[in-house]
């Protein structure tokens, strides 16, 4: 064995066993048809604990305010809270010198708060240390000794048309609730009759500064924000709420619809700037069914644009975009103007601000003014216009009675009859004309918030559908198929008759609607808004067919560059891979057993392309069943 020789061995007599792996299946990963939720993002804090103040000048940062967040000025409340009392001083803190700015909440020297115990109402003294209210409870208002009663004694003060002003002035000290309806005050009252009052509390100068912010999370632009679960979304986005909060609301009812990931892309306005830069960002991302939460036509238009683009072969990202436009019940053309003016005895109107050629009046609107006006020798509301003479001046159907400026106006069409609204859905679906644009009708949705309905805007919807499809077979069809998390609609089946409806549809419009105000929301067609045929227009065969081009590409990919263009390649190789890839959509019910390979190829042309023809057979939904009974 010296010098590296090699120890002989000879083994004993046994059975051995050896394990080879031959040509291994590689593990296949489904492609995600995976939702995306685009709109705005903010944090949410609710009396959040941001400090103790003690009546010195101090300045407290928004407690937990996450990095590059920017706070909403206007929608800041400031409260020091004492013992069991909490005072709202957002208003008073800054009456006093103190300031709320985007960064901190200062607080002057020696500031006491108060609040209204008891709101301002009419009561009729008798003169003595007692006064008794019979409509009101003291004791359910927490009216307590040392709480402070006031009468208001300046006329512009007042709330009842019937009330006078009291003699009563300055402040009367609460001693003790004597019982609901009476309290003994000091000093002592007089006999007066409907006069106001109202009951404060004086607080200390001292107290937990608590603050109640929303912020816009601009710290999460530029990101895919990928989540599992509602705590997940939680996490990274914050609470749901429609509202206040609607990106994260948004994923929060697409979530309800699936176990899978659901994406989600934060903007800092509602512009087509920032809209614009989020469809850009996803040029690189893989996901599908794309919701903007917003009204904006322009951003629509984009984002039609951005999904044709992104589905083409050179992209290779199939996607899909969910809009919804408001219900107009008319269209103002002109917008509040004060500078009206009319010359007595012309048929013309003259705005020297106006942009009636740039906003595109039409012959037929109507001026409607907030005051009447002289024309054909009577005051009108509304006037008919029959000539768009230029950007500044229009003619109408009569002459003006007088000459008048500084008149208060707009320029708007006729309110709309339900059947004008249904034709103007039906016209801007037909507009669209593209099976990757699902447009969608309400425009308004109801939810369930602190067990009452609230109104919310109908693109929420849209997020159940996106959320849906991930989280069903790709063929499965959506007509009829009930949604979570939306309580009611308006502008749908309960505002529009069934023919109407169908003049909606006919236009290639998805349609929420709702059987009774119990029952869940269903899509009355799951239609696209290219009807020309129904390849085209069912969503569950667009779906499908986006699956199985996804599917073909990640599961052939590994083939590409490392093969040469051979008999056995196209035969042994391609084939089978092919093949499997049918059998999976055709076991899995996405495609239906016709489906077949028709043509494999070398490109004669291109000799380094392999041309594969395949023939799906998709399947159809089951829309319509005709029964003929034969007597």
């Amino acid at each position: 064995m010296a010098n590296g020789a090699t120890l002989e061995i000879l083994e004993r007599p046994d059975v051995r066993v050896f394990q080879e792996f031959g040509p291994e299946s590689p593990t296949v990963i489904r492609p995600l048809l995976e939702g995306c939720i685009v709109g705005q993002c903010f944090q949410i804090e609710e009396k959040a604990l941001a400090g103790a103040y003690f009546g010195a000048l101090a300045s407290y940062l928004y407690p937990n305010k996450k990095v590059g967040a920017i706070v909403q000025l206007s929608e800041v409340e400031v409260f020091l809270q004492q013992g069991s009392d909490e005072y709202d001083v957002t208003s008073q803190l800054v009456l006093a010198g103190g300031t709320i700015t985007a960064t901190d909440v200062d607080f002057p020297a020696a500031f006491a708060p108060q609040k209204d115990i008891v709101a301002q109402r009419q009561v009729s003294p008798v003169a003595g240390t007692v006064l008794e209210d019979p409509n009101t409870d003291f004791i359910t208002l927490g009216v307590k000794p040392g709480d402070i009663l006031q009468f208001v004694t300046v006329a512009l003060d007042l709330i009842k048309p019937d009330s006078v002003v009291s003699a009563q002035a300055g402040n009367y000290t609460v001693l003790n609730v004597l019982s609901e309806n009476s309290i003994e005050v000091s000093p002592v009252l007089i006999d007066e009759t409907k006069v106001e009052y109202k009951i404060i509390r004086q607080g200390t100068q001292s107290g937990d500064v608590l603050i109640s912010y929303r912020a816009l999370r601009v710290d999460l632009v530029g990101q895919l924000i990928e989540m599992q679960n509602s705590d997940e979304r939680e996490q990274l986005l914050g609470p749901a709420d429609a509202l206040k909060n609607p990106l994260s609301f948004g994923v929060m009812l697409a979530q309800l619809h699936t176990d899978g990931i659901v994406a989600a892309v934060a903007i800092e306005a509602d512009t087509l700037a920032e809209f614009t830069e989020a469809a850009e960002f996803l040029e690189s991302k893989e996901v599908y069914g794309i919701v903007p939460l917003t009204f904006r036509q322009d951003v629509h238009q984009m984002f039609q644009k951005h999904v044709v683009s992104m589905s083409a072969p050179s992209a290779k990202r199939e996607r899909c975009v969910f809009v919804t436009q408001e219900i107009l019940d008319k269209v103002v053309y002109q917008a509040q103007s004060l500078t009206g003016s009319t010359l007595i005895g012309s048929d013309t109107f003259t705005d020297a601000g106006a942009l009636f050629l740039t906003n595109g009046v039409p012959i037929g609107a109507i001026l409607k003014f907030a005051v009447p006006q002289g024309f054909g020798g009577s005051p009108v509301t509304e006037i008919v216009i029959k000539a768009i003479l230029s950007e500044t001046t229009v003619q109408v159907v009569a002459t003006a009675d007088a000459t008048v400026a500084a008149i208060d106006y707009t320029v708007e069409t006729r309110p709309f009859t339900k059947l004008q609204q249904a034709l103007n859905i039906q016209a801007l679906s037909k507009s669209i004309k593209e099976r990757r644009v699902i447009n969608s009708v309400p425009d308004i949705a109801e939810i369930l918030a602190d067990s009452s309905e609230i109104d919310i805007p109908g693109y929420f919807v849209n997020c159940c559908t996106t959320g849906l499809i991930s989280g069903s077979n790709p063929a499965q069809g959506f007509t009829n198929f009930p949604l979570a998390g939306i309580t009611g609609l308006k502008h749908s089946n309960f505002y529009f008759s069934e023919t109407q409806l169908g003049v909606i549809a006919a236009g290639g419009t998805y349609i929420y609607m709702q059987e009774t105000v119990q029952t869940p929301i269903i899509s009355r067609h799951q239609l696209t808004t290219d009807v020309q045929s129904i390849e085209r227009r069912e969503l569950s065969i667009m779906k499908a067919v986006d699956y199985m081009a996804k599917y073909l590409r990640s599961r052939i990919r590994a083939l590409i560059g490392i093969n040469n263009i051979t008999d056995n390649f196209l035969n042994n190789i391609l084939r089978p891979q092919v093949n499997s890839i049918i059998e999976d959509v055709v076991e899995d019910r996405i495609m239906g057993r016709g489906t077949r390979i028709t043509r494999v190829v070398q490109d004669e042309t291109q000799p380094d392309t392999v041309k594969v023809d395949i023939t799906l057979d998709v399947l159809f939904p089951a829309n319509y069943i005709d029964f003929t009974l034969i007597i």
